[in-house]
């Protein structure tokens, strides 16, 4: 069997067996690896996974860390190891970007499996953007912009200095202490965002929004098409507000003028107005604070 290149330092290996399902892949081979930086100038990190989870956190010391699980399947045992052994990890620096990724070193078999994720610890100024078709993002402690797209899989993202924005398929996504615009879109899933000081825009087809703004001056967002949405504000906040639910109670408190006050909407003023806010769903109350 083909081994892991000299610069990955394998950490252990695990067989995992599914519970009697006799598709592919049926039995899983996995290893924990710590792979070699590449060396270079780079500004940005850019990691790419077909399948797995994807955990990057910002080191203000300026350190850079990668540590992956590969996992292989297959119809049996030696079917595993065999994808296994065929799976890379590619790191590289290129057009100004750290890259990871991995691919096959040859063509797959019909029946084989494969999945890698990966833990990095870079340097905290520089950009993360991250592509995964099918597994969670955690993303934390970043002073630059983070860009997330994912099919399948929760998404969670803490302390960014930067903007931040999000494309998902289904998932939820978490939102905390984002100090720049927040883009955060999904098909199926919840939205919760917390101690955002920039603009937002939310959106989510099938699922609860909750959001708490930090500035006064308020730039947003907010649409769901079955989900409650409950927005909390400073209490100096200023914008003009537009707020619509097909089917659910609208409220909004401390409102300096109202155009359009009832059930299912509201048209009006908080502070002076300096700002826009706007929030639709379909289905489900909206509460603003």
């Amino acid at each position: 069997m083909k081994r892991i290149p000299a610069k990955i330092v394998c950490w252990g290996v695990v067989t995992l067996l599914a519970s009697g399902c006799s598709f592919y892949p049926s039995v899983w081979q996995e290893q924990r690896l710590g792979v070699e930086p590449a060396a270079g100038d780079w500004n940005a990190l850019r990691v790419e996974t077909r399948n797995g989870s994807v955990s990057v956190t910002g080191s203000h010391d300026g350190a850079l860390a990668v540590n992956v699980l590969i996992k292989g399947g297959g119809v049996d045992q030696e079917d595993a190891e065999q994808a296994l052994a065929a799976i890379q990890v590619d790191s590289k620096i290129e057009g100004g970007a750290y890259k990871l990724g991995w691919s096959w070193k040859q063509e797959p078999e019909k029946y084989w499996g494969g999945s890698v994720s990966f833990e990095v610890v870079m340097p905290a100024d520089r950009a993360v953007h991250v592509i995964s078709r099918n597994g969670k993002m955690a993303v934390s402690d970043v002073d630059s912009s983070v860009d997330l797209d994912t099919r399948n899989g929760a998404v969670t993202v803490k302390n960014i200095q930067g903007s931040v924005r999000i494309a998902s398929r289904n998932g939820k996504l978490s939102l905390t202490g984002v100090n720049g615009d927040v883009v955060a879109h999904t098909r199926n899933g919840a939205i919760q965002a917390d101690a955002v000081g920039g603009a937002v825009d939310l959106q989510t087809r099938n699922g609860a929004i909750r959001a708490t703004l930090d500035n006064p001056r308020v730039s947003g967002t907010i649409i769901t098409r079955n989900g409650s949405v409950k927005l909390r504000l400073p209490e100096t906040a200023s914008a003009a507000v537009d707020v619509t639910s097909r089917n659910g109670k609208v409220h909004v408190a401390r409102a300096t003028h109202t155009e359009t006050s009832e059930r299912n909407r509201f048209v009006g003023t908080l502070g002076d107005g300096d700002g826009h806010l706007k929030i639709e769903t379909r289905n489900g109350s909206v509460s603003v604070e």
